[in-house]
């Protein structure tokens, strides 16, 4: 089915719906084909592939909204997925906040190609296996270590279209490539295991799969032999791996849909000092080859970049059709859809600018502190934004790392935290969520 059929396929479904009593209606529409491999020492372990459509149809009658969705594009499940969206909202509660963007909030005009998310490149599946077992074979050929979780390699192509009753109709392709690799050091008790992985819309931008393969296997060697580390207050440097963690907890917290329901401890941080002033974050949804570019949100609203903290100041909130009604402000387009119903407000390609240092500057002038590489379990009281989280890493003595660490716990409130961040100059775009490695002054250490 092509690009032109799948809208009207949608449209088609908008406009049964709109007979069948809906006030108002979108339809999302999906069709993509995914493969992977895994591979475990050598043999292939697992293999998936998968080609389907999906279609998630949201109705509003009056302020009340009920939603539909199938696995399948065909004309006779249109009446029986409108029956059931448009019965589904006579038994929920009205949502005052609800509905379809504002018309001239909408993106009619943005080339999603400019945004270079489809490659042309198709991997088939003895393809995959060979990318994931070079880099398993790779990772296994460094000496120490002993064995392997296994390593995988996966391609996908997808076409995703949105059609509203208030006249917008949008379609866009991407593509998405990916490699990991997870292999163990060590015997018994001392026993490690340690990951690397790529992913892109763009087959070139990979990392090698040798490269993925070295990678997993110097980080599982480096965490041999841990010790313990004592307890006190010290200095802490999170490694960029898991530096964005911060960043994800901080774009949940300025999510206007949060904000709204008062569970986020920045709920009264707007126009305020957040971060240190040498602090900016950004986010880019029109940043061409990035995994978290769109045309357009969820709903079909503008999106343009955005930079919601300016030199450590909170400048506002990710918004959306609900949360914008909902505190009276602007809808930045930050819709973001896992599937049927209304949206909810989200970062796109989230990241914080970089440091004027490098990661061994950043910890130069540490006499006793940690170097965190790994981070265990969720540790955040999102509505006080109380953190304590078990981590793994390595001790930094006199500025350098000296030995693995392990059953480490941590602990701050993220509202003193921000305002000791200092970044490295170590930045790069690897996911949707971005940061350089990240100082932090005076955690709390739970060690020996």
């Amino acid at each position: 089915m092509s690009e032109k059929n799948l809208l009207n396929f949608a449209e088609d479904l908008m406009k049964k719906s709109l007979a069948a009593g809906a006030d108002s209606a979108e339809v999302m529409i999906a069709r993509g084909s995914e493969q992977s491999v895994q591979v475990r020492n050598g043999k292939i372990e697992q293999t998936d592939f998968a080609v389907g459509d999906k279609i998630s149809l949201t109705v509003y009658v009056g302020k009340k909204c009920g939603s539909a969705s199938a696995n399948a594009l065909h004309p006779e499940i249109m009446e029986n997925m409108t029956l059931r969206a448009v019965n589904s909202a006579k038994y929920v509660p009205e949502d005052p906040y609800g509905g379809l963007a504002e018309k001239s909030d909408l993106e009619n005009s943005f080339d999603f190609k400019k945004l270079n998310l489809y490659d042309d490149t198709v991997l088939n599946a003895d393809e995959l296996t060979a990318m994931a077992q070079r880099s398993e074979e790779t990772a296994l050929a460094v000496q120490g270590v002993t064995n392997s979780e296994g390593a995988g390699a996966s391609f996908g192509a997808y076409g995703i279209g949105l059609v509203t009753s208030d006249g917008f109709s949008g379609f866009y392709e991407k593509t998405s490539f990916g490699i990991s690799c997870c292999v163990l050091a060590g015997e018994g008790v001392n026993m490690q295991r340690d990951y690397e992985y790529s992913a892109s819309p763009r087959f070139a931008k990979l990392l090698s799969p040798e490269e993925v393969g070295r990678v997993a296997a110097e980080r599982t060697l480096a965490k041999l032999n841990p010790k313990k580390i004592r307890s006190g207050k010290f200095p802490v440097i999170y490694d960029r791996r898991v530096a964005s963690e911060f960043l994800g907890y901080f774009g949940s917290a300025i999510s206007a849909s949060r904000v709204a329901r008062k569970m986020s401890f920045l709920e009264k941080a707007l126009g305020t000092q957040v971060f240190h002033e040498k602090i900016n974050i950004f986010d880019n949804p029109k940043m061409p080859e990035a995994l978290g570019s769109k045309p357009y949100d969820g709903d079909g609203v503008r999106a343009e970049p955005l930079q919601p903290i300016q030199n450590g100041v909170l400048t506002g909130w990710f918004s959306n059709v609900s949360s914008a009604k909902q505190l009276k402000i602007a809808n930045n387009g930050r819709g973001a859809r896992s599937g049927g119903g209304s949206s909810s407000a989200a970062p796109t390609n989230l990241y914080m600018g970089a440091g004027e240092v490098t990661p061994e500057v950043l910890r130069s002038d540490i006499p006793y502190g940690l170097w965190v590489t790994e981070t265990i379990g969720h540790g955040l009281n999102d509505v006080t934004g109380d953190y304590s989280i078990g981590v793994s890493g390595f001790l930094i003595e006199n500025g350098e790392l000296t030995h693995a660490i392990s059953e480490v716990t941590v602990a701050g409130n993220l509202l003193e935290m921000f305002k000791t961040f200092m970044p490295a100059n170590d930045l790069i775009f690897k996911n949707r969520i971005n940061a350089p490695s990240l100082r932090v002054e005076g955690l709390t250490i739970a060690g020996e």
